[in-house]
C-alpha cells in the first residue's frame, strides 16, 4: 500500500471515529421519536411550602394509544411550570414530578423522577424505558409543587413532556431496556451548620447487582451540597453530584446529574455507601432527603415485569418516591 494510499485510510478513520457518536446521536433525534405532553394542575399557592410539603396533583395517562407496537421506549422526561396567563415560571417552584411506568415488578423500578434543581432527566444514546403498550398500560403521573415566598399568591400548572419511539424504532436503534432503584441515605432533620451524613447500600438492595450505571440523578432538598456514591470495597467515588443553592433563599438552582453510555461500573460483591452533605445556612432546623436514583440495563428477570401480559395484575402506588 502506498503512503498516500495509508495516509488517505486513516484520514477516513479518523473522521469515522469523530463522527460516528453525532450520527448516532443524530438518529436517535429523529423524526420518528415522538413526543407527549400533559398539563397537570392547578396548583394554588399562597403562603411558603416547604419540600414535599406543597400542593400535590396526579393525572393517569396512556402513552399512544394510536401506536400498534407491543412495546413504547421513553428516552425523556421533564416539565415545566406556567402561571394562569400561560407565561412560563421559574423551576424553584417544582418540589418534585414522577412518571410511575406500568410493571409487574417493584415499583421502584419502573419510575421517572424530576426534582428541586433538575427539571429534564434524559437518557444517554442506546438505553431508554421499555414500557408495555397495551390498554390498561397506564403511566401514574404526579406533580408536587414549593414554595420559600411568604408574599404569593399565584396559580400554577405543570407541563409534562414525554420522548419516546415506538418498538419498531427502537429494534432499528438497538437500544436497551433500563430499570431503576435508589441509594440514599435517611430523610432527617439538619441543625444549623455543615453536617454528613452517611449510610451503607444494603447488600439485599436492588442495587446490589453486577452491571453498570447508565444514568444517576439527585434529589436534595434546600441547603444541600452533594451526594456522593462510595465504593468501600475499592476506596473508590464511583460518582458525586453537587448542588447550586440559590443565595439568600431556601431554593436550589441546580443539581447534577450523570447520563452515559459507557456507565459505570458495579460490582456486586462489593460494599458500597452514599454521603451526603448539608450546610444549613437558614439559622433554623430544615428537613433533608439525600438520594441517587440511579439506572442499569435491564436483565432477563426485568425483561419479565414489562411483558404485555403481566400488566393484569399492575398496581399503582401514589406514595412519592423521590
Amino acid at each position: 500500500m502506498s503512503s498516500i494510499s495509508r495516509l488517505t485510510e486513516l484520514a477516513c478513520l479518523a473522521a469515522f471515529l469523530i463522527l460516528a457518536p453525532y450520527s448516532y446521536s443524530m438518529a436517535e433525534d429523529s423524526e420518528q421519536l415522538k413526543t407527549k405532553t400533559v398539563a397537570v394542575g392547578e396548583f394554588f399557592i399562597d403562603r411558603p411550602y416547604a419540600s414535599m410539603k406543597g400542593p400535590t396533583k396526579t393525572e393517569s395517562i396512556l402513552l399512544d394509544p394510536s401506536s400498534k407496537t407491543p412495546y413504547l421506549w421513553i428516552k425523556s422526561f421533564s416539565v415545566e411550570i406556567f402561571d394562569a396567563d400561560g407565561n412560563r415560571q421559574s423551576s424553584e417552584y417544582l418540589c418534585h414530578a414522577w412518571a410511575h411506568l406500568p410493571t409487574k415488578g417493584n415499583p421502584e423500578s419502573a419510575l421517572l423522577t424530576i426534582s428541586e434543581g433538575l427539571p429534564e432527566m434524559r437518557f444517554p444514546d442506546g438505553y431508554a424505558m421499555k414500557i408495555p403498550n397495551t390498554s390498561d398500560a397506564k403511566i401514574m403521573l404526579l406533580g408536587q409543587v414549593r414554595n420559600d415566598n411568604p408574599h404569593i399568591s399565584k396559580h400554577l400548572s405543570m407541563k409534562f413532556t414525554l420522548t419516546y419511539f415506538d418498538d419498531t424504532e427502537a429494534q432499528k436503534l438497538g437500544l436497551v431496556p433500563l430499570v431503576s432503584t435508589t441509594v440514599n441515605t435517611a430523610p432527617t432533620d439538619v441543625l444549623p451548620g455543615k453536617h454528613i451524613y452517611t449510610a451503607q447500600v444494603p447488600q439485599h438492595s436492588l442495587f446490589m447487582r453486577n452491571g453498570n450505571i447508565y444514568f444517576i440523578k439527585m434529589h436534595l432538598h434546600p441547603y444541600g451540597q452533594s451526594v456522593e456514591l462510595f465504593d468501600d470495597t475499592a476506596q473508590a467515588t464511583v460518582w458525586k453530584g453537587t448542588a447550586e443553592n440559590i443565595p439568600g433563599r431556601d431554593a436550589l438552582a441546580r443539581t447534577d446529574a450523570y447520563s452515559d453510555s459507557q456507565g459505570l461500573k458495579i460490582h456486586k460483591d462489593h460494599k458500597y455507601k452514599v454521603i451526603t452533605t448539608y450546610n444549613n445556612t437558614s439559622g433554623h432546623v430544615i428537613d433533608a432527603m439525600g438520594v441517587l436514583r440511579v439506572y442499569f440495563a435491564a436483565s432477563a428477570a426485568d425483561e419479565a415485569t414489562t411483558s404485555p401480559r403481566s400488566m393484569d395484575k399492575t398496581e399503582t402506588s401514589l406514595e412519592c418516591m423521590p
